[in-house]
């Protein structure tokens, strides 16, 4: 992890700057270990796919307490990852 996160145990960062440079991090590291799709799905009062951003934000018609029913509706939205990280 990025030396700069651990500066938030000295108050120094607020914890979203702090979950920022994660992801940040981590992004980098993907993108040094090969050809990687990255994207955000949400989870609220329903499940939102965002994907890479290439393409409109869509819902998931699923039981948002279902894991088995979420992971069997999402191949349908494989084409919200289309860009290499």
């Amino acid at each position: 992890m990025d030396e700069s996160v651990y500066q938030d145990r000295k108050g120094s960062k607020n914890k979203l700057q702090c979950v920022k440079e994660a992801i940040i991090d981590e992004l980098r590291n993907l993108r040094e270990s090969g050809k990687k799709r990255v994207g955000i799905v949400t989870f609220g009062s329903d499940v939102a796919i965002i994907g890479d951003g290439t393409k409109a934000k869509t819902k998931l018609q699923c039981n948002i307490y279902d894991f088995e029913d979420i992971v069997k509706n999402s191949p349908s939205h494989n084409n919200m990852f289309s860009k290499n990280v």
